[in-house]
Protein backbone atom coordinates (compact mmCIF):
# COMPACT_ATOMS: atom_id res chain seq x y z
CA UNK A 1 0.00 0.00 0.00
CA UNK A 2 1.46 3.32 -1.11
CA UNK A 3 0.41 6.57 0.46
CA UNK A 4 0.56 9.03 -2.46
CA UNK A 5 0.17 12.11 -0.25
CA UNK A 6 3.21 11.15 1.82
CA UNK A 7 5.23 10.36 -1.31
CA UNK A 8 4.44 13.73 -2.83
CA UNK A 9 5.34 15.57 0.38
CA UNK A 10 8.59 13.64 0.76
CA UNK A 11 9.53 14.35 -2.86
CA UNK A 12 8.92 18.07 -2.47
CA UNK A 13 10.81 18.13 0.83
CA UNK A 14 13.83 16.37 -0.67
CA UNK A 15 13.88 18.74 -3.64
CA UNK A 16 13.73 21.80 -1.38
CA UNK A 17 16.46 20.44 0.90
CA UNK A 18 18.65 19.73 -2.13
CA UNK A 19 18.17 23.24 -3.51
CA UNK A 20 18.93 24.77 -0.10
CA UNK A 21 22.12 22.73 0.29
CA UNK A 22 23.37 23.67 -3.19
CA UNK A 23 22.49 27.34 -2.70
CA UNK A 24 24.16 27.43 0.72
CA UNK A 25 27.35 25.98 -0.78
CA UNK A 26 27.38 28.60 -3.54
CA UNK A 27 26.80 31.39 -1.01
CA UNK A 28 29.51 29.97 1.26
CA UNK A 29 31.87 29.84 -1.72
CA UNK A 30 31.27 33.53 -2.44
CA UNK A 31 31.81 34.46 1.21
CA UNK A 32 35.08 32.52 1.30
CA UNK A 33 36.49 34.57 -1.57
CA UNK A 34 36.56 37.76 0.52
CA UNK A 35 39.05 39.37 1.01
CA UNK A 36 40.16 38.51 -2.52
CA UNK A 37 43.96 38.10 -2.56
CA UNK A 38 44.88 35.94 -5.57
CA UNK A 39 48.61 36.74 -5.32
CA UNK A 40 48.92 35.58 -1.69
CA UNK A 41 50.07 31.95 -1.62
CA UNK A 42 48.75 31.25 1.89
CA UNK A 43 45.32 32.61 0.92
CA UNK A 44 45.27 30.32 -2.13
CA UNK A 45 46.07 27.27 -0.02
CA UNK A 46 43.50 28.20 2.64
CA UNK A 47 40.74 28.82 0.08
CA UNK A 48 41.45 25.54 -1.71
CA UNK A 49 41.39 23.63 1.59
CA UNK A 50 38.16 25.29 2.71
CA UNK A 51 36.39 24.60 -0.59
CA UNK A 52 37.45 20.96 -0.65
CA UNK A 53 36.35 20.54 2.98
CA UNK A 54 32.88 21.81 2.05
CA UNK A 55 32.65 19.67 -1.10
CA UNK A 56 30.31 17.11 0.47
CA UNK A 57 27.50 19.67 0.87
CA UNK A 58 26.64 20.02 -2.86
CA UNK A 59 27.07 16.27 -3.29
CA UNK A 60 24.40 15.56 -0.65
CA UNK A 61 22.25 18.32 -2.14
CA UNK A 62 22.40 16.79 -5.62
CA UNK A 63 21.59 13.38 -4.17
CA UNK A 64 18.56 14.74 -2.33
CA UNK A 65 17.40 16.64 -5.40
CA UNK A 66 17.62 13.63 -7.69
CA UNK A 67 15.95 11.38 -5.12
CA UNK A 68 13.10 13.86 -4.79
CA UNK A 69 12.77 14.05 -8.57
CA UNK A 70 12.69 10.26 -8.80
CA UNK A 71 10.04 10.01 -6.07
CA UNK A 72 7.91 12.65 -7.77
CA UNK A 73 8.08 10.82 -11.11
CA UNK A 74 7.11 7.54 -9.41
CA UNK A 75 4.00 9.07 -7.87
CA UNK A 76 1.05 10.42 -9.82
CA UNK A 77 1.56 13.98 -8.59
CA UNK A 78 1.86 16.79 -11.13
CA UNK A 79 5.36 17.35 -12.44
CA UNK A 80 6.95 20.73 -11.70
CA UNK A 81 9.99 22.32 -13.26
CA UNK A 82 12.59 19.71 -14.24
CA UNK A 83 15.81 20.58 -12.41
CA UNK A 84 17.93 17.72 -13.68
CA UNK A 85 19.68 19.49 -16.57
CA UNK A 86 20.64 22.69 -14.67
CA UNK A 87 21.89 20.60 -11.75
CA UNK A 88 23.98 18.41 -14.05
CA UNK A 89 25.53 21.53 -15.62
CA UNK A 90 26.35 22.80 -12.12
CA UNK A 91 27.82 19.37 -11.28
CA UNK A 92 30.06 19.59 -14.33
CA UNK A 93 31.30 23.05 -13.29
CA UNK A 94 31.91 21.89 -9.72
CA UNK A 95 33.67 18.78 -11.01
CA UNK A 96 36.05 20.92 -13.04
CA UNK A 97 36.59 23.18 -10.05
CA UNK A 98 37.38 20.28 -7.69
CA UNK A 99 39.61 18.60 -10.28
Amino acid sequence: MVNRFTSANAAITLKVVGIILIASFLLDFLVLLFPFQPTDRIWQINIATAIVDRGIVPLVGVGALFTGQWMQEASDSPQGFDLRFPVLVLCSILGLMFY
